[in-house]
Parts: structure tokens; C-alpha cells; sequence
């Protein structure tokens, strides 16, 4: 198993960190799972065989829904060191900028499909885990 801080920083609850970790299994038997530290850890993405957060895909964005103490609804979208430019699209609109790009406030959680993309410092797309 592998763990590494891919971004740290202010959030809606504080300050916090998005981990990624990786556990490896027999062949491509892998899994990847984001995970937000704050007051409490809680897995945001994850997906299976994939080369994301390993030495081969280390450059990533992260994007999920949170909610504050309030009921209010907002996407965040963090992205690791390379990350320079993060778009997110929802039923609501999109928005552009860099890590971490919030959207929101929302009174409710837009219905529909989130589309997230970014690019790194050379202008490559960087992929989302999401």
C-alpha cells in the first residue's frame, strides 16, 4: 500500500488534506481510493485498475460533493503540485481556476452530470478521479 498528500490547504471545514492511496493486488488487481482529512477521513473517489496516484500517474485531480454546517451544497475539485488549470462543469454552470476550484453555494445539490478536466503546467490534461 501506498499514501501520498496530493494537496493540503483551506477548505469549507478547515484546513485539510486529500490523500491518495493505492493498494496493489495479484496482476491489475489494484485499487485507488481519495480521501479527504479533516476532522474526519472520509473516501471522496475511487476507482479500480488504474494507474492513477502510482510512480507511473502521479499528477491528479480529485472532485467531490460536500456539504457545510449550513446544508449547503458545493464540488470541490483539488489537484496535485503540476495541476495549473481545473474546469467544472455542473447543471448550474461552469467554473474555471486553480487547486482547489469550489463551486457552490447550491440550496440543493445540482442534478446531473459533474465534468471535470484539468490541464498541468505544460497544458496536458490531467486526469480526474472522481
Amino acid at each position: 500500500m501506498t499514501a501520498w498528500e496530493l494537496w493540503r490547504g483551506r477548505l469549507l471545514q478547515g484546513t485539510a488534506s486529500v490523500v491518495c492511496v493505492r493498494t496493489a493486488g495479484p496482476g491489475s488487481a489494484n485499487r485507488v481510493a481519495a480521501v479527504v482529512v479533516s476532522d474526519t477521513p472520509t473516501v471522496v473517489a475511487a476507482a479500480s485498475g488504474t494507474r492513477l496516484c502510482s510512480r507511473y500517474t502521479r499528477d491528479v485531480v480529485v472532485g467531490w460533493w460536500t456539504r457545510d454546517a449550513r446544508g449547503q451544497w458545493y464540488h470541490v475539485a483539488a489537484g496535485s503540485q503540476a495541476v495549473r488549470r481545473i474546469s467544472v462543469e455542473t447543471s448550474a454552470g461552469t467554473r474555471q481556476g486553480t487547486s482547489p476550484l469550489v463551486s457552490g453555494p447550491y440550496d440543493r445539490r445540482p442534478a446531473g452530470k459533474v465534468t471535470v478536466t484539468a490541464t498541468d503546467d505544460k497544458g496536458e490534461p490531467v486526469p480526474v478521479l472522481a
